[in-house]
């Protein structure tokens, strides 16, 4: 679970609300992808990548050390639940958490914490967020569409409002499976939808809005 479409599109989406961003925050980092897609966005940002499974954060260390951004990224094998106590405020806190709350679960520990939110519900993600967040910040997610709706409904308690959302549906004519959501602490004028596709559904090759959004990262695109 090294490199998914997942976390590479929440990579490549995220943003914050216009303000410079200097600080970010990648709850859950795995093995360091979206830390590095958001070093090379954000040329002026630290980022702090934080993940609970010690090998994988390892690793994290690795590729970053690997990268040109290694001054740029911090990498804390640590939970939210604990560096939260002791963090500072963030323009922009990305996750592409854990979600599957009952289904069996997955083989190894590893997978069991990539993959289901036994060591991060969204009641205490919603809780980092809101301590970690700055007040004009932006949180960004992708979730399968029903958990986004129960993570939206929760947000609503912690002042959480959903300012932009794209559906994504892995091919044309298909319903969409993931929601990339942005939130910010004030209720927005408007809430901002569209759609990606991700293959064509004549040919099943990538469409061109998809290779745009991720041509600086893609080496084929």
């Amino acid at each position: 679970m090294k490199v998914g479409t997942d976390g590479v599109l929440l990579g490549a989406w995220a943003e914050g609300n216009g303000q410079k961003i200097r600080h970010i925050l990648d709850i859950g980092t795995g093995t360091g992808l979206i830390a590095l897609m958001l070093a090379q966005r954000f040329p002026a940002a630290t980022i702090h990548a934080i993940e609970i499974d010690v090998d994988a954060a390892k690793q994290a260390q690795q590729n970053v050390s690997a990268s040109p951004w290694a001054a740029r990224i911090n990498i804390f094998a640590e939970a939210l639940q604990t560096y939260q106590k002791n963090a500072r405020q963030y323009d922009l806190i990305v996750s592409n958490p854990p979600y599957f709350q009952d289904a069996v679960k997955a083989k190894g520990q590893q997978r069991t914490y990539a993959r289901h939110n036994n060591a991060l519900s969204f009641e205490e993600l919603l809780k980092g967020i809101h301590r970690l967040l700055a007040p004009n910040g932006t949180i960004c997610l992708i979730l399968p569409l029903e958990e986004a709706r129960v993570f939206q409904q929760k947000a609503l308690s912690y002042r959480l409002f959903t300012e932009k959302m794209t559906l994504v549906h892995p091919k044309a004519g298909e319903i969409a499976k993931r929601i990339l959501l942005s939130m910010q602490f004030r209720l927005p004028n408007h809430l901002k939808k569209n759609s990606l596709m991700i293959r064509k559904a004549i040919n099943n090759t990538y469409t061109d809005n998809y290779k745009d959004l991720l041509k600086d990262f893609y080496l084929h695109f």
